[in-house]
């Protein structure tokens, strides 16, 4: 059984999706800047922060919030923030690549103890707490005991930093 706090999240990450995808049709158009080499931000990731974030403090008003837009928002509460990215792979959102999502996690002491990422293309919800371990569209996710990479299969990326 999930948390509450798990369950805003993922409602937050839907409504976040939702933007993402309502934006892909039109990749022209948008309003992009370079933040830094190869770090990119649109208004997409603005308007789909802006969502994730007004659900969180809807249910929880106390908590902090560190967005990758917005920057850090303190909440009354001083240990518990929630830290949002919400498109996650803005590079290969603007490109078209088909590899992104929104991540959501919340902090306590700066420990996560919750986390959420959906990928609202396949429409794939992961979720994770401490303790509890990890969820995919509400299947247990395990990790294999193997020792080395013998038969295994790794996926790399390189932003270029």
């Amino acid at each position: 059984m999930q948390s509450p706090a798990v369950n805003v999240m993922v409602k937050a990450a839907r409504l976040g999706g939702n933007v993402l995808l309502r934006h892909i049709n039109r990749l022209d158009a948008l309003n992009v800047v370079q933040k830094q080499r190869m770090d990119y931000a649109s208004e997409v990731d603005a308007d789909a922060e802006k969502v994730i974030v007004k659900e969180l403090r809807r249910a929880y008003p106390d908590y902090g919030v560190l967005g990758e837009e917005s920057g850090h928002q303190p909440g009354r509460n001083g240990r518990l923030h929630w830290v949002v990215d919400p498109l996650d792979g803005t590079s290969n959102y603007l490109r078209g690549y088909t590899h992104y999502c929104v991540s959501i996690a919340l902090v306590d002491n700066r420990e996560p103890i919750d986390a959420v990422i959906f990928d609202p293309l396949r429409n794939e919800l992961f979720t994770a707490s401490r303790g509890a371990g990890a969820v995919l569209n509400d299947k247990k996710i395990r990790v294999t005991d193997r020792k080395d990479l013998a038969g295994t299969v790794v996926g790399t990326g390189n932003s270029g930093h």
